[in-house]
C-alpha cells in the first residue's frame, strides 16, 4: 500500500505546475491512472491520489480517446467496463460524475458494465439510478450488450431489475435474437441458461422477425448445440406464432408441408399404450413427408449444411435413406454442395445404408446415355441440375 510519500512526490509535482489534465499519449489522463483505468503502473492508493488530483483541478468528466478501442469516453465509462471492483465506480458517482451520461456512440456507463459483464458495477448504477433500457444510437439497451457478449450473469440481473427483453433495435433484432447471433456473427455453442431466461422473459420474441424477416427460431436451426434447438423449438410451441409450425419455421419457407396428403386416408400413426412413443411416431412420419421435389426434412437441412438439425433428425428416427425426386438421398445432396470432408457429410455417412444407395443419379444417368433415344433428355437434365447447383 503506497504511502504518504507517494502523495507528497505527487503534490510537489502538482506544485511545481505539472499540468493535472495532461493527456498521455496513449489515451489516459492522471486521474485514470490513479483509477487504475486502461494504464500499466498501477497507484496503490489510488483513492488518496484521486483526492489529489481533484482538489487540484482535475476533470472529472474528461473524455479520452483511444482506450478501450472507443473515440470518446468518460472515467465512469471507463471504470464501469474496467477489470477493478465496483468501489471505483461508486468513488466517481459520489463524486459527481454523471450516471447516464453518453460516450460518442450514445451509450452510458450502464452499457459498458452489461457488455463485460460486470454484475457488481451494474447493481451500483441501477442503485444509483442509471436508466436500465438507456437507448444507444443504433436503439441497442444494456441487455442487448449483455446478450450479445453471452454475459449471462448480467443478463439474469438485468431482467431481474426490470429490462425490457422485447426491445428492438434499429434492425429490429431482440436481445434473444442477439444472444443467438453473437458477438462474431457465429451460431450460440452454449450457455442454454442465457436463452432460458431470455425466452421465459419474453416468449413472444422467439418468432419475432427482424427487418430482415429473420427470427431468433430461425437462428436457433443453425446452431449446433441440439439443446438450445430443442429448447427454442419448445418455446415456439407454447407461445409461437399462430398456424406457423415449429419444424417449418426451423427449415425455412422450402421445409416439406406437415399437412397430411388429402390422398393418405390411414392415420400417419397408430394408436399406441405411451404417448411419447405415439408423439415420436409422429414425429417420424411428419418429417419424412416429401415436398414437390420430393425432398424431407433431411434432405433441406443437408442442403443447408445444418449439422444441428441434421443430428436432430437422425436421433428422433427421421429416415437418411429417402430419394427424392432425381434418386438423391440426402448423403448425396450434402456431397453434391460441400463435399466429402465436412462435418455434415461425415455424420450421413455414419447413419446412410451405402449397400443400398450405392448408385448415385449421376450413375443412373451414365448408365442411361447408352439408349440412344433418351441420350439428349439426359443431358438436358443433367444442364438443369448444374444450373440450380448455384441456387440451391
Amino acid at each position: 500500500m503506497p504511502t504518504q510519500t507517494e502523495l507528497n512526490k505527487q503534490e510537489i509535482l502538482l506544485n511545481a505546475g505539472a499540468d493535472v489534465n495532461r493527456m498521455h499519449p496513449g489515451g489516459y489522463t492522471p486521474l485514470h491512472r490513479a483509477l487504475q483505468l486502461g494504464c500499466s503502473h498501477p497507484i496503490g492508493d489510488w483513492k488518496g491520489v484521486t483526492e489529489l488530483l481533484l482538489k487540484k483541478g482535475a476533470n472529472l468528466n474528461t473524455r479520452v480517446k483511444h482506450i478501450y478501442d472507443h473515440e470518446s469516453i468518460t472515467l465512469l465509462h471507463a471504470a464501469a467496463r474496467a477489470d477493478v471492483n465496483a468501489e471505483r465506480v461508486t468513488f466517481l458517482l459520489d463524486k459527481g460524475a454523471d450516471v447516464d451520461e453518453l460516450d460518442n456512440e450514445g451509450r452510458t456507463a450502464l452499457h459498458h458494465a452489461a457488455q463485460n459483464g460486470e454484475v457488481e458495477v451494474i447493481k451500483v448504477l441501477l442503485d444509483r439510478g442509471a436508466e436500465i433500457d438507456a437507448l444507444d444510437k443504433d436503439n441497442r439497451t444494456p441487455l442487448h450488450f449483455a446478450a450479445t457478449e453471452r454475459r449471462t450473469g448480467a443478463v439474469k440481473l438485468l431482467l431481474q431489475r426490470g429490462a425490457k427483453p422485447n426491445i428492438e433495435d434499429r434492425y429490429g433484432s431482440t436481445p434473444l435474437y442477439s444472444a443467438i447471433v453473437g458477438n462474431a456473427g457465429m451460431p450460440l455453442m452454449g450457455n442454454q441458461d442465457l436463452i432460458d431466461a431470455l425466452v421465459k422473459a419474453a416468449p413472444e420474441c422467439v418468432h419475432l422477425k427482424n427487418k430482415y424477416g429473420e427470427t431468433p427460431f430461425e437462428l436457433a436451426r443453425s446452431c449446433a448445440n441440439e439443446y438450445i434447438f430443442e429448447y427454442v423449438q419448445d418455446a415456439a410451441n407454447k407461445f409461437g406464432v399462430k398456424n406457423e409450425k415449429p419444424l417449418d419455421a426451423a427449415m425455412g419457407e422450402n421445409l416439406p408441408s406437415m399437412q397430411q396428403p388429402k390422398e393418405n386416408k390411414k392415420p400417419l400413426t397408430e394408436k399406441v399404450e405411451d404417448p411419447s412413443a405415439r408423439a415420436g411416431s409422429t414425429f417420424r412420419a411428419l418429417a419424412n413427408v416429401k415436398n414437390e421435389e420430393g425432398r424431407t426434412s433431411l434432405h433441406i437441412a443437408a442442403q443447408e449444411n445444418n449439422v444441428g438439425i441434421v443430428q436432430f433428425l437422425i436421433n428422433h428416427g427421421v429416415d437418411a435413406n429417402i430419394k427424392d425426386n432425381k434418386g438423391q438421398i440426402p448423403l448425396d445432396i450434402a456431397r453434391e454442395r460441400w463435399g466429402d470432408n465436412m462435418p455434415i457429410t461425415k455424420l450421413l455417412i455414419q447413419h446412410t445404408n451405402q449397400e443400398e444407395n450405392s448408385k448415385k443419379p449421376l450413375d443412373a444417368a451414365s448408365a442411361s446415355m447408352k439408349e440412344p433415344d433418351t441420350q439428349v433428355d439426359n443431358t438436358q437434365e443433367e444442364r438443369h441440375i448444374s444450373g440450380k447447383r448455384k441456387s440451391i
